[in-house]
């Protein structure tokens, strides 16, 4: 039986060690990553551009790791169609991959405004390698950041830009506090505290205008709906990410707040399995279904993708996400 994974991050990684942990080495494993490097942690990128962490810090697994469990890595080339008819994946070079059973865990994507201006050189996304690369570069060379966004990726970013030594770092948030979705207001005040301390700097129940460019095409400031205008020779944007799930909605398969998997993590196509950031799943507490993005959770469901795949019949209990709104005394 011949195995293929797409992606290369934490939920492809948990299921190609767990095909070979259950499965052992009879069945040929090919991973493919549009990436040009090995697994790392995008959960670290900002540690990185901090100066805290090193590209070989970061790395989930070490380089002898597609070797050791003789699996064929495939890095900077993007699957771009599946044929399940055909069994086959369609890769950006023309080559064409044949496999039994399928996995699709490509992640997410993240959220851009449709404002003017997103196009720009200096407005930052922090999800890859190559975008830490990038803002890491430029952080010397300008005064001042905004960060758009008040989650868990925009303060990770925004402190890491302070930690970088840019002197003026603010953050645009849109809702009335911090980390709305996770924590209650107390506990983001305490949050808010920390950062402020830290001289980082936040504006409330805004929202982003465009991002100015000079002459030169280059950054130079962030127009707010209120008509302010920040000063700034960067911007990252973290406003959330959306699955991908491009590749199983155009092969047939069908998609809601990510891919639809059961509860096998089988998609509705025959031998296709799907896991991590890219998929639907049913919350615990609400029975809603949503999209999780989390680093933790993808890991669990390539796991039990893998052993699925195997055809070992590991249901995948439904998982708790984090919710706004929720109360408790």
């Amino acid at each position: 039986m011949r195995f293929v994974v797409i992606g290369n991050s934490a939920a492809g990684v948990a299921a190609v060690e767990t095909l070979r942990r259950l499965g052992g080495y009879q069945h040929p494993i090919t991973v493919v990553s549009d990436e040009p490097t090995g697994a790392y942690s995008r959960c670290l990128l900002p540690d990185l551009v901090a100066g805290k962490s090193t590209e070989y810090s970061i790395r989930l697994r070490p380089a002898e790791f597609y070797r050791r469990l003789e699996v064929e890595l495939l890095a900077g080339v993007a699957a771009v169609e599946v044929r399940p008819g055909e069994k086959r994946l369609v890769l950006q070079d023309g080559r064409e991959l044949a496999y039994d059973r399928l996995l699709v865990a490509t992640g997410a994507g993240p959220v851009l405004p449709a404002v003017p201006g997103i196009e720009a050189e200096e407005v930052f996304t922090l999800r890859t390698l190559r975008d830490a690369r990038r803002l890491s570069a430029l952080v010397p060379r300008v005064s001042g950041a905004v960060v758009v966004g008040g989650g868990l990726v925009g303060l990770k970013a925004a402190m890491a830009l302070k930690q970088a030594g840019l002197g003026r770092v603010t953050v645009v948030v849109t809702s009335p506090r911090l980390l709305i979705r996770q924590l209650d207001e107390r506990a983001a005040a305490m949050v808010e505290r920390e950062l402020l301390n830290a001289g980082i700097d936040f504006i409330y129940n805004a929202r982003v205008k465009a991002f100015i460019t000079g002459s030169q095409g280059r950054l130079t400031g962030v127009e707010l709906e209120d008509g302010r205008e920040l000063p700034a020779g960067l911007a990252v944007v973290a406003k959330g990410v959306r699955p991908n799930s491009g590749l199983v909605a155009e092969a047939g398969g069908k998609v809601g707040q990510g891919i639809v998997v059961d509860g096998n993590m089988r998609t509705s196509l025959e031998d296709i399995y799907a896991a991590g950031d890219c998929i639907q799943v049913t919350d615990r507490l609400t029975g809603q279904k949503v999209n999780s993005a989390l680093w933790t959770l993808a890991f669990e469901q390539g796991r039990y993708a893998a052993a699925n795949m195997l055809g070992m019949a590991r249901p995948y209990p439904a998982p708790e996400v984090f919710h706004e709104g929720y109360q408790f005394n």
